[in-house]
């Protein structure tokens, strides 16, 4: 019986994923991965156990084996944190998004052309000056000069999310 999971991202937003019961921690870690667009290597997933207030990492699947067992009405509740990189110490930037201030040609192999507006999901940080991101099903690098954070409360009207 499929089960409606609710993935709470640590920056205050949530999505919801359509699961089989009993799925697989992997299975589960690649569905969220998908859905927020961002390496399966950096998701990690908890839950609340029944009755306390602090939330556990879902480590393995006997781990998962017990959430699905918190299953009400058909609903699993999830929180989604990402790993940060124990050589820096910060978060990866799967999460990020910008927005493209002017067109950009790609003129190299490994460039990233995109158009004024296109909503871009950022992968990396290549050093001070370019960035690593997915635009329209492509991935390569672009001048991070050409783009700025993208602000979600924007018309949409106003930018194409090509992610």
């Amino acid at each position: 019986m499929p089960v409606v999971v609710k993935v709470h991202h640590t920056d205050s937003y949530t999505v919801a994923i359509r699961s089989k019961t009993g799925a697989s921690l992997r299975d589960l870690t690649v569905m969220v991965a998908n859905k927020f667009e961002m390496s399966e290597d950096v998701v990690t997933l908890w839950y609340k156990k029944d009755g306390e207030e602090d939330m556990a990492e879902i480590m393995k699947d006997e781990d998962m084996r017990e959430v699905w067992t918190t299953v009400r009405e058909g609903q699993l509740t999830l929180w989604l944190k990402d790993r940060k990189d124990p050589q820096e110490g910060l978060s990866p930037m799967q999460f990020s998004k910008v927005v493209a201030l002017h067109d950009y040609e790609a003129s190299e192999p490994g460039d990233l052309g995109f158009m004024e507006g296109d909503v871009i999901t950022i992968m990396s940080q290549v050093n001070e000056d370019w960035l690593e991101g997915r635009s329209r099903g492509n991935v390569g690098i672009f001048p991070a000069g050409y783009v700025k954070p993208w602000d979600k409360r924007l018309p949409k009207e106003r930018m194409s999310c090509a992610c």
